[in-house]
Parts: structure tokens; sequence; C-alpha cells
């Protein structure tokens, strides 16, 4: 299927609008993220999720191994399961496109989607339970990609702050291996 000039216009507008999320991620609205999750639960006819709000990443990684269990779960296989909120609004703008533009239909799965996407850094979502990590504090973005030449590109709050860095959407431990790497790039 073809768009029409004024669709393919609609949609660049719909693609810029859901960008501008990745570099101002909503500050989160627990209540409406935890009532998006159930209706998607239920949608499923899946008992009632246990819902877990964490602060970071790391944090997040903890918790989902710790509910499920399993002490011989690797970290990449966590990891492998995660759902990336905030940097996914770019691909429910196509979708909220493709059903508000194209079909015509409201689509409240999609819409649930969107407020979880708009409202949370990234989330895993586990037969009874879902963590939820908050948006960072504070996130620096370059054309679209994680950047920050002087310091973490991400920094998320809680008791235990996590900072992460990046330049050019590469990520690094530290400022000190970024410009380690950076110096050796240019050699």
């Amino acid at each position: 299927m073809n768009l029409t000039e004024k669709q393919q216009a609609i949609l660049e507008e719909y693609i810029k609008n859901y960008s501008k999320f990745i570099e101002n991620p909503s500050s989160t609205s627990e209540k409406e993220v935890e009532d998006a999750v159930i209706r998607l639960y239920e949608k499923e006819k899946q008992e009632r999720p246990e819902i877990v709000w964490v602060n970071g990443p790391q944090e997040g990684l903890s918790k989902v191994k710790e509910l499920l269990q399993d002490k011989t779960i690797s970290k990449d296989d966590i990891l492998s399961q995660i759902n990336f909120g905030t940097y996914e609004n770019t691909t429910y703008g196509l979708y909220d496109f493709v059903f508000k533009e194209i079909r015509k239909e409201k689509n409240q799965a999609l819409d649930d989607f969107i407020i979880i996407a708009k409202n949370t850094f990234c989330y895993w979502t586990l037969d009874k339970a879902v963590v939820l990590v908050k948006n960072p504090k504070i996130i620096k973005i370059k054309e679209l990609m994680l950047h920050s030449d002087e310091g973490p590109a991400l920094v998320f709050d809680g008791e235990y702050p996590e900072e992460i860095y990046a330049k050019e959407g590469v990520l690094y431990t530290s400022l000190l291996e970024m410009s380690m790497a950076d110096k050796y790039d240019r050699n």
C-alpha cells in the first residue's frame, strides 16, 4: 500500500512528535501505567500481575532475577527479555498512525502500550509480575542516539543512582573508558 502525499506528511509528524519523548521523557505517571498494565493482562485473560517499580535498569535486573527465583539465570537471558519503553516511541508512533489515520480505528491495547512506553525507560513482563523502570532524571541525546561528551548520558535516581555513559549511541562503563576509546579511535 502506498501513502498519499498528505498521509506521508501526517506520518512524518507522528514520528517527529513521538521522537520528542526520547529527548524529553515523561515523568512517570505510575497510576496511569499500572492501569494500562492491568488492562493488557486482563485482555489476555491473565491473572493480575504484581507491579514493581524500580529506579534504574540495574535495579530492574536484580528484581527480575529475584522474581524469577532462578539463581542460574544469566544477565544476558534477563536482558533478552527487556522491552524498551521510551525508546520504542517512534515504533508506537508508526502503529498509532496506521490505526488512527489509515484504519480509522481505536485500539485500546496500542493506547496502553503507548502509555507504558511514554512513562517508563524499560520494563519486563513476566508471567505474574511486571518490573517497570522509571524514566531517567537526565537523558542526553544527539541525533536520537545516547550521547554526552562531558559526563553520563543517562542518570537514574534512587538509593543507588545509576549513570550510563554513551557517545554516539555506544555505551561505556565510565567517562574514563569513553575518553580512552575516543583517544585510541583518533590514532
